[in-house]
């Protein structure tokens, strides 16, 4: 239009409709080709995000105020700025002028250029800075020095070690994996494989494990939990002398493994449904209280004193995982398989998925590792030991 987009653009929704449709179908005669509706344009974007995967679909929900087909989930877990938002608009422009053999695409949509200062953030507010996290990393390692016991060792020693180190490991959990904050996240050893660099996880799930998933684990938390199982090993050795009853509980723990191994596929389902997320039920990650008890873990015990600053959002690593794996240009897919953010037909695990978990810990496991290493994460062995 010779007035321009200004002119365009401000014309009433369904006239502009119309005026399209009417081009399309014109254009299409003219050129002998497949009708091209309105609708399929407006479906392009989204659609060719999704299956392109150069940026995270969000982005367009961010930039353009839609809701197009990411789950409201999707889009609570992420927040950008708006540099960081042009620039994968940038790139995604680029894979349609590609995808279409112009070149002239890019010139005609690319945003303005921008600074950080020239806007702030938008999306979810959970999603700690590098710098709080950094700090945060730094307050817990600091607290595991500080209750390292002495050669003289004391129940409460050994006690106040055990907590300060199970805090550090589960923060570890959910800042690696995504794990989201719930109580017993991890019931028994038997979910880890550190051979493939995996944990199952069912941290949001209904009696049939729909949303079961996966995740890959970078090296140093596939190391940590190999780490933890020893520490569980010798503090249950400590507890033999200092508290029979709480040895008990802990041997009980680390005997779960062969107990699955001798039940049958019902019993183990059973066993799982029972143990899951549940408040009276202790897996390895496990909180000592003052009378003695060992207590599941649970997101307020979690994030309570876990910081100087005060109370932190239980979920914050998952949310720093989501948006520290989109702004790395990591697959889109990749990080939905890590997060169980998948739509219906999506799921990875499902039986006629072509997704392979192998290929998944190669090209994911590294690019965590790096992430959770600038942050100052550490795989910690047990000052027990």
């Amino acid at each position: 239009m010779a007035a321009g987009a200004d002119t365009l653009f401000s014309r009433e929704e369904a006239q502009l409709t119309r005026q399209l449709e009417k081009l399309l179908q014109r254009t299409t005669e003219k050129l002998k080709a497949n009708y091209i509706s309105a609708t399929q344009l407006q479906h392009f974007l989204p659609r060719f995000a999704e299956a392109n995967t150069a940026v995270d679909p969000i982005v367009l929900d961010f930039s353009y105020q839609q809701d197009i087909f990411a789950t409201r989930v999707s889009r609570s877990y992420v927040n950008l700025t708006t540099a960081q938002r042009v620039d994968m608009l940038n790139r995604l422009w680029r894979e349609v002028a590609k995808y279409a053999h112009d070149d002239t695409t890019t010139a005609f949509f690319q945003p303005q250029p921008v600074t950080e200062s020239t806007g702030g953030r938008v999306g979810s507010a959970f999603v700690p800075t590098a710098d709080f996290c950094r700090q945060f990393v730094f307050a817990l390692q600091s607290r595991l020095r500080q209750a390292k016991p002495a050669s003289t060792l004391s129940l409460t020693s050994v006690v106040n070690y055990h907590n300060a180190y199970v805090r550090y490991v589960t923060w570890m959990l959910n800042f690696g994996s995504g794990y989201r904050a719930v109580y017993n996240p991890l019931p028994t050893f038997a979910m880890h494989n550190p051979e493939d660099g995996v944990l199952v996880v069912s941290d949001k799930d209904d009696g049939e494990f729909s949303n079961s998933r996966i995740v890959i684990l970078p090296g140093l938390l596939n190391t940590q939990i190999i780490h933890l199982r020893s520490h569980l090993v010798r503090l249950a050795e400590l507890l033999a002398l200092f508290a029979p009853a709480l040895y008990k509980t802990v041997n009980q723990i680390l005997g779960y493994e062969k107990q699955l191994r001798a039940m049958n596929a019902e019993s183990t389902k059973q066993w799982f449904l029972a143990m899951r997320n549940a408040k009276d039920a202790t897996g390895p990650l496990f909180h000592i209280n003052t009378e003695l008890v060992a207590q599941a873990m649970s997101p307020a015990w979690l994030k309570h004193n876990s910081t100087e600053q005060g109370t932190v959002p239980a979920n914050m690593g998952r949310h720093w995982l989501k948006t520290a794996l989109i702004t790395a240009g990591v697959d889109s897919e990749l990080i939905n398989f890590q997060l169980g953010h998948w739509s219906e037909g999506q799921s990875p695990l499902f039986e006629y998925s072509s997704i392979s978990i192998n290929e998944c810990v190669r090209e994911l496991a590294p690019q965590i590792e790096q992430l959770m290493a600038e942050q100052g994460w550490l795989a910690w062995k047990s000052d027990l030991l």
